[in-house]
């Protein structure tokens, strides 16, 4: 972060707090960030009320994006209704429209301490170093966070007009992925990609599940947990739809298990599959349905988003563009659908 946005972001808060006196901004890199946007992790010194107030912002993304709209506003909404429904976030969240401070939109939070367990789970220390009974309680505190953002109230509350989905059933949102399939690779054919949802369009479901908020990037790694094992904020909210709880669910327990089969290894505390299937169902009163279609339905997703990460990360160094179907995700989702 150059001088010149350091500068900007405290003019910025100073802008939002006139009281804040003479403020000294300290730049850190971020824990843990996403792939879709920049994050900048700042700590205000002499901020008022508070002597230090730590912060991230998350700026709109202004290189090749990750997805073909970001909806900060959408952001805000999903998370508000979220805290009011319990569920642990890094709020209160500002979002700033005006892109001349910074040159893009962005949110502001506060930064929450904790553990952040990462892409893969048994290469956190900290939780690897906990007793079973520790991860377990990290597991169930989790899954207990979607169940809340599950059974939030969405009808009515003017999220239908924020959140895709709220209108359409599991066709639409399959044709949205299709077409984003083609979109995300760019001059390279996505025939690997389309072939994994033409699967999921021959096999769509007869029955459509009741509708729920969906967190959408429903990973460990996006949960900041405290010293006693429990969440304390959920973050990253850019794939927030309307959908079936199936989805959510799906993407949890399809993406788990390729991360342990691509690692030979897994948490020994969490609960498996099963366990899993069955501590969500309780916690939403009903079956889930067709979870198997929904878990094929969430590979074909994650692989090509990672496939459009791959694709911005050669924008940005200027390398030739991948070609989809080399890319691993890809293959161990084709040769899963191969045996169905």
């Amino acid at each position: 972060m150059g001088s010149d946005r350091v500068d900007a972001v405290r003019a910025w808060y100073r802008h939002r707090h006139p009281g804040a006196g003479d403020v000294t901004l300290t730049v850190e890199d971020p824990p843990g960030g996403g792939y879709s946007n920049e994050l900048l992790f700042v700590r205000m010194h002499g901020a008022a009320p508070a002597p230090e107030t730590a912060l991230v912002v998350r700026c709109e993304p202004t290189g090749p994006p990750l997805f073909p709209a970001y909806d900060l506003g959408m952001q805000v909404a999903v998370q508000e209704a979220a805290a009011a429904g319990g569920v642990p976030i890094a709020g209160p969240v500002v979002l700033e429209e005006d892109p001349s401070w910074l040159g893009c939109r962005f949110l502001v939070m506060p930064w929450v301490p904790g553990r952040h367990p990462g892409e893969v789970p048994t290469e956190c220390s900290w939780l690897m170093a906990a007793t079973a009974d520790e991860q377990r309680q990290v597991h169930t505190g989790f899954l207990d966070a979607l169940a809340a953002i599950h059974r939030l109230p969405w009808a009515g509350t003017g999220l239908e007009a924020q959140l895709r989905g709220a209108h359409g059933g599991l066709g639409d949102e399959l044709r949205w992925w299709e077409d984003y399939a083609v979109w995300a690779c760019g001059p390279q054919p996505a025939d690997a990609l389309q072939e994994l949802f033409a699967w999921c369009r021959t096999h769509l479901p007869a029955t459509e599940p009741p509708r729920s908020v969906l967190w959408g990037d429903v990973r460990l790694g996006n949960v900041v947990f405290d010293e006693r094992y429990r969440p304390a904020a959920v973050v990253d909210w850019e794939m927030a739809t309307i959908g079936p709880a199936e989805s959510d669910v799906a993407w949890f327990t399809a993406l788990s298990a390729m991360t342990e089969r691509f690692f030979g290894t897994r948490v020994p505390g969490f609960l498996d599959r099963d366990e899993v299937v069955a501590h969500h169902e309780r916690a939403l009163g009903r079956p889930l349905l067709d979870l198997g279609w929904h878990e094929v339905f969430a590979m074909a997703r994650a692989a090509t988003v990672v496939v459009r990460t791959q694709v911005v990360a050669a924008l940005a160094a200027g390398s030739p563009d991948p070609d989809p179907a080399d890319h691993p995700v890809v293959r161990y989702t084709s040769r899963y659908v191969e045996r169905l």
